[in-house]
């Protein structure tokens, strides 16, 4: 009988003692201080020095960060309608806030600049855009022409901060967008405000659909009378007084839910004094674009993408229309498999909607359709997936050249902070800008190159070199690979020699022998580099058959799995070495700590949380123990979706390695800027700066340096970089 799993609670009983690592284990007690205003945990964080007079807990951080402690919370309240929203698929950001449609009826303004024991009733509604252009002209005359000795605080800064900016030619140096606070926290949650509120035991937040289609102008909308005839435009009415007050009662709530939401969340955010210069650094990523796109290269990618859809559907003899549709596709399906005497019937399987083809990537069907011995059986898959995945590449492209449209040319890039669990971004506003593809298709890949440097300047790209793999050899302490990155030594060509049991080289640029050259390609990237960056997070031998895409068989990738394993014996020790140290917090909520600094312990409000060697948190708000034959695995509650997730030591040592890399390259970013480099996108472990054409050369030689740099929290991990000078992004 299979045991039934157990959620963690405080033990009853003394806790055993930690498990041991190599390096030795650090047990730590946090020590509580009494300081009214300050929690314990956060206490030697951020904490300025003592004061006589209370000081509450995020104007103490908002001091030691550097910040203005005066706080100003804004919440703009817009005209939106059925056809002019962001909702459901609607307008993106940008061609919202720059339609000739958009109206501000409104702006709520909760200015805090000294303590107060009623803060709701410092909550106010500025009616009109009169009233907004007034009180926008009082906070200027108060904190500076860009609101610039305030902290301005604010729920989806993207928006508000758009309309601040283009509307009205405000750019607030210091803004903290409570979204991006609840995505530091837990990333897998919801962050709308009304959810967060919910979560945070607040007052309620208002329905906004109270208000669709309220207006100030002369606005008029189709008539949905269902009579024959021509439909004649009718006037919209504009808002009544009483409509007014109710909009007045619900910004002002809005107000002070934010305002509620930034004290709770500012103290829970980890190394603040670093976070909230990324958190600013992301929002002027869109309220200060300055990459361009090349409209008539979208166009012509978007001509070559249709024709490769009639290029598969045309041989087919059937409309587009018939093969993108369910059962009129399973139809002529099955026809072509009862043609080439098959029973069609095994090709599907069961779902809640009965029996659907098996035709998702990950289901084995699939393949052998598209491998299917009939001619008109492989005809009829090749032009389904084109028809189901062209046009999604048509779209972004599309959507990509309307946002860059709407602010003349220069497209907002869209990143989302601490949108991925480990702290890394993620894309946004529907284009999804950090995962633009550079291994598929060359009409995929080529999006990107519409990206271009304005006249007169070029983009410098600058790229950190095997981030992950230096960075996941220095934290499990395997020297000799370290000593390799350090000296610069050829890793990929190094595993895939001792692999393959021949030497392996870099292939020749130019020159050379085609069928050696081709060979040493091979080897280098489907057995160095996939061994190296793949295997370090327990990659196993089926998912390195299944990740070399048919470069290798099975007997190799077995073959790979072990000789990495052979050579890194510290990282496969760190994945059990971490995996026992989360084990153990959770199952005891006993602090322990692993050698370079990593540091483990709970808290009230979650399970396990794991200090990295620069100070920043990870967070695993519910963990779950689950006896098993093995032992006791780790199972983690992922809000979002609903479900408990099964993680173990490989999958650890992967979150905690790329939120390290994702550190380091924050870090970078932020020390270019400094120097006066612009950073106008960045992925990953990629750098894009934008400069005048004749800084080009020194902000590449700038981008290596610090892209190179060793952090301070981690002084013998060797890093390296690498970069060219373009004028488009892409095709480097």
């Amino acid at each position: 009988m299979q045991s039934k799993p157990i959620y963690v609670k405080p033990p009853t009983k003394p806790a055993p003692p930690p498990p041991k690592f190599k390096g030795g284990l650090k047990v730590h007690q946090l020590i509580d201080q009494d300081r009214p205003g300050i929690a314990p945990r956060q206490l030697e964080r951020y904490a300025p020095p003592m004061r006589e007079q209370y000081v509450p807990e995020w104007r103490a951080m908002l001091r030691d960060c550097g910040y203005p402690d005066n706080v100003v919370v804004l919440d703009f309240e817009t005209y939106f309608d059925d056809e002019y929203t962001m909702k459901g698929g609607g307008l993106s950001t940008i061609e919202y806030v720059m339609d000739q449609r958009f109206e501000v009826l409104g702006l709520a303004v909760l200015d805090v600049f000294e303590n107060f024991p009623d803060y709701e009733q410092r909550s106010k509604f500025w009616v009109g855009e009169e009233g907004v252009t007034r009180v926008l002209k009082h906070l200027q005359d108060k904190y500076g022409e860009h609101l610039e000795r305030a902290t301005v605080v604010i729920q989806n800064a993207t928006f508000d901060a758009s309309i601040l900016a283009h509307r009205y030619g405000i750019y607030p140096p210091h803004v903290i967008d409570t979204r991006g606070l609840a995505y530091n926290w837990d990333a897998r949650r919801k962050h709308d405000l009304g959810s967060l509120a919910k979560d945070l035991k607040l007052p309620p937040k208002g329905d906004t659909q109270e208000f669709k289609g309220l207006t100030f102008r002369k606005r008029y909308t189709k008539s949905k009378s269902r009579k024959k005839g021509p439909k004649l435009p009718i006037q919209v009415p504009t808002i009544t007084d009483e409509q007014i007050v109710s909009l007045s009662r619900y910004a002002a709530n809005d107000a002070m839910r934010e305002w509620e939401v930034f004290t709770v969340m500012l103290p829970r955010l980890s190394r603040p004094k670093v976070e909230l210069r990324v958190m600013q650094h992301t929002l002027e990523l869109f309220t200060k674009p300055v990459l361009m796109v090349d409209f008539e290269k979208g166009e012509g990618l978007i001509r070559l993408m249709e024709a490769e859809i009639d290029k598969v559907v045309t041989p087919t003899g059937h409309t587009r229309e018939e093969l993108s549709g369910d059962r009129s596709f399973w139809g002529l399906l099955d026809r072509a498999l009862e043609a080439a005497d098959e029973n069609p019937q095994v090709y599907y399987k069961p779902s809640k909607k009965g029996y659907i083809l098996a035709e998702a990537k990950d289901d084995p069907e699939r393949e052998l359709l598209l491998k299917h011995k009939d001619p008109a059986v492989r005809a009829l898959m090749q032009a389904r997936i084109a028809i189901g995945s062209w046009p999604t590449h048509i779209k972004r492209v599309r959507k990509i050249m309307a946002q860059a449209r709407a602010l003349g040319g220069r497209l907002p890039i869209a990143l989302k902070y601490c949108g991925a669990h480990t702290g890394r971004w993620s894309g946004g506003e529907g284009i999804n800008l950090q995962n633009l593809g550079s291994k598929g298709h060359e009409l995929v890949n080529a999006v990107r190159e519409m990206l271009i440097a304005p006249p007169g300047h070029k983009l410098t790209i600058v790229d950190a070199s095997q981030i992950e793999a230096r960075v996941l050899a220095w934290i499990a302490g395997e020297e000799e690979l370290v000593r390799k990155f350090a000296n610069n030594e050829e890793i990929y060509c190094g595993f895939a020699s001792k692999v393959l049991g021949w030497p392996v080289r870099k292939p020749r640029k130019e020159g050379g022998i085609p069928q050696i050259e081709a060979r040493m390609k091979w080897a280098r990237n489907s057995i160095g580099k996939i061994g190296v960056l793949g295997c370090g997070y327990g990659m196993g031998q089926t998912r390195i058959f299944e990740y070399a895409d048919g470069e290798v068989d099975m007997d190799t990738a077995l073959k790979i799995r072990d000789t990495y394993r052979a050579e890194n014996p510290n990282i496969v020790r760190f994945w059990g070495d971490i995996e026992r140290a989360v084990l153990y917090t959770a199952k005891y909520r006993k602090p322990c700590e692993m050698p370079r600094g990593l540091r483990f312990h709970s808290l009230p409000e979650c399970d396990v949380v794991i200090t990295l060697p620069c100070g920043r948190e990870l967070y695993y708000h519910k963990v779950k123990i689950v006896p098993s034959e093995c032992g006791e695995t780790i199972e983690v509650w992922n809000s979002r979706e609903h479900h408990w997730g099964h993680t173990w030591g490989g999958s650890l040592c992967e979150n905690v390695v790329q939120a390290m890399s994702r550190d380091i390259l924050a870090e970078a970013i932020l020390r270019l800027e400094a120097r006066g480099y612009h950073t106008a996108h960045h992925v990953h472990d990629e750098v894009v700066m934008c400069v005048p054409e004749s800084q080009a050369e020194g902000a590449l030689m700038a981008g290596i340096e610090e892209l190179s740099r060793r952090p301070s929290w981690a002084p013998d991990c060797p890093l390296g970089a690498e970069g060219v000078v373009s004028d488009r992004y892409g095709g480097h």
